[in-house]
C-alpha cells in the first residue's frame, strides 16, 4: 500500500546512545497517534524501528512477559506500538559501538475502501 510522510507531524527520527550507563528504559505503550489529525479513520497504528547501528548486543523487551526481541543492524522491526516494550541494552552502548536507530509511528488509514500508510515520529 503507499506510504507517506504526514504532512503536519514530524519525520521518524533518530535514537543514538552513545553511553547508556545508569539509563534504564522505561515500559511503555506508543499511543502518539492520538495526537495527531488523520484525514481518515485509523485501522492499524504501528511503531517501527530500523536499526543501523548496534553495541554486541540489543533489542526489544516486547510483550506482558518482555520477552527479549534481538536487533540486526539492517533490519526493520514493525509492531502495533499498543504492545508493553521497552528498549533492551543488554549490552551498553559506547562511543565505538553506538547504538542508533531509526524510530518512527505511524498509522494505517482507511477511506472509502482505499487504505493507505501515513508515517509520523
Amino acid at each position: 500500500m503507499p506510504v507517506e510522510l504526514h504532512p503536519y507531524a514530524a519525520p521518524p527520527g533518530f535514537h543514538i546512545f552513545e553511553d547508556t550507563e545508569d539509563q534504564e528504559a522505561s515500559i511503555h505503550i506508543d499511543t502518539p497517534f492520538n495526537k495527531v489529525y488523520w484525514p481518515g479513520q485509523i485501522k492499524v497504528p504501528f511503531s517501527f524501528t530500523v536499526a543501523l547501528a548496534l553495541p554486541e548486543k540489543a533489542g526489544l523487551n516486547f510483550g506482558e512477559e518482555l520477552e527479549f526481541i534481538p536487533y540486526r543492524e539492517g533490519y526493520m522491526y514493525l509492531h502495533d506500538g499498543l504492545t508493553t516494550h521497552q528498549i533492551a541494552k543488554p549490552t551498553p552502548s559506547s562511543v565505538d559501538k553506538p547504538r542508533i536507530t531509526l524510530q518512527g509511528h505511524g498509522a494505517i488509514i482507511g477511506q472509502d475502501d482505499l487504505e493507505q500508510a501515513w508515517i509520523y515520529f
